[in-house]
């Protein structure tokens, strides 16, 4: 009886011994494969890709992205467009990282130059590019697909202010500085951020908000999102068209103190706040902001505030003299193509000229009742000056004298 215990025994030691055998092997085959839960990951960074392109002759700026980045173009000094883009993602501490390291580095960045724009795009490598395919990645696209969720680029872009913009962009915030050109942004999905910076604008956002503190030229002015809100500090006093959507958010405008403009509201929780002085206009049922100016169409699912700019908006102290000729001069864009002089300032290099305005009255207290818009740019042989005066529906100018040496400043002029 004590020979069979010990035959039964024996056996049933060694088959429990080859089950913990083979957990073990089992948990450290799957380590080299896993990530240690808890271990924090640390990121895998490509090296920078850097670009410098030319600024002469460059109007305009597009970047088209079909894939998540963020976008920053700052104002810069220089002849220069000086462009890096960054990438990193995260680690997965496993032989697949080599792989990703060489992805990351293959992503890159393509400028062309064509009729004055300056085209940019990012582009992800292809299959050529990809020297090992370990398992789970047997194909580029399922190294796409993996990395989509966890790629994290940014593109950041240095320019001389003077540069019209057209951003499309899939996801991503998009910062702007100091820029003073026309901008257009197309964007699904992110946050835009304009920094002081100048120009008309035609802005549309899936889902995100917009903020920022911004001056504004002639012309029709366009900003929306579709889900999110909208809150702008408008550093002119010089009002111009303007429409803000903003669905499923709120919008806030803080307007400098004398700031005249009509006002069409449409807020669907009927949430309306105004804090300057305000009439409506019977006949229109517009509301006349200051005696009424421009017309601004404000369109939101919440609330809609029209308020008073503060000190704290503008970046003033009351304790800070500054001088009143700081910012006095003014840099003028040399160009290589002379404009045609007949009086149509839209034609497309007239968009490169430097832009003055406002002005004040010549006795140097406040600004003139109708707002007047200089354009200026040079080149070798010729300054050119374009001007738009600007004159209410009710007023005609006045012009009596047509005499030779007459005081022609009596009627309505332009002087240089």
């Amino acid at each position: 009886m004590l020979s069979l215990y010990r035959t039964t025994l024996f056996p049933l030691y060694l088959f429990c011994s080859f089950i913990l055998a083979l957990n073990l092997f089992v948990l450290s085959v799957s380590a080299v494969d896993e990530s240690i839960p808890g271990q924090a990951q640390s990121p895998i960074l490509g090296t920078p890709s850097e670009e410098t392109f030319s600024f002469e002759d460059i109007y305009q700026i597009e970047l088209n992205l079909d894939i998540p980045a963020d976008i920053e173009m700052i104002a810069a000094e220089g002849k220069g467009i000086n462009v890096t883009l960054e990438k990193q993602t995260q680690a997965t501490k496993t032989a697949q990282d080599v792989l990703i390291r060489n992805y990351l580095e293959n992503i890159s960045l393509i400028g062309t130059q064509n009729s004055g724009i300056l085209q940019l795009q990012i582009k992800l490598p292809e299959m050529d590019t990809i020297d090992e395919k370990p398992i789970p990645f047997p194909s580029i696209t399922d190294l796409h697909t993996t990395l989509q969720g966890q790629l994290q680029l940014k593109c950041t872009i240095k320019t001389p202010a003077d540069v019209s913009i057209k951003i499309q962009a899939k996801t991503g915030d998009i910062h702007l500085k100091h820029i003073r050109g026309k901008i257009e942004i197309a964007a699904e999905t992110g946050n835009i951020q304009l920094d002081e910076t100048l120009g008309n604008y035609n802005i549309t956002l899936k889902k995100g908000r917009i903020d920022g503190k911004i001056l504004l030229t002639q012309g029709q002015n366009k900003l929306e999102t579709q889900d999110g809100s909208i809150v702008l500090t408008i550093l002119d006093p010089v009002a111009t068209p303007m429409d803000v959507t903003a669905q499923g958010g709120n919008i806030r405008l803080n307007l400098p103190e004398n700031y005249a403009v009509d006002v069409e509201l449409e807020s669907e929780k009927q949430q309306i706040v105004i804090n300057l002085p305000a009439q409506i206009d019977d006949e229109t049922s517009l509301t006349l902001i200051n005696g009424g100016g421009p017309l601004f169409r404000l369109k939101a699912t919440h609330a809609i505030s029209l308020l008073q700019s503060s000190p704290n908006d503008e970046d003033t102290s009351a304790d800070t003299v500054s001088d009143p000729f700081e910012d006095s001069t003014q840099p003028v864009p040399e160009i290589a193509q002379p404009p045609v002089v007949d009086g149509n300032l839209f034609e497309t290099v007239w968009q490169k000229a430097a832009a003055l305005s406002p002005f004040q009255n010549a006795d140097g207290e406040g600004e003139p009742q109708n707002p007047t818009e200089t354009l200026l740019m040079w080149d070798a042989e010729n300054l050119y000056i374009g001007v738009k005066a600007y004159v209410a529906e009710s007023q005609l100018p006045h012009i009596s004298q047509t005499q030779l040496d007459s005081p022609i400043w009596e009627d309505e002029r332009i002087e240089i």
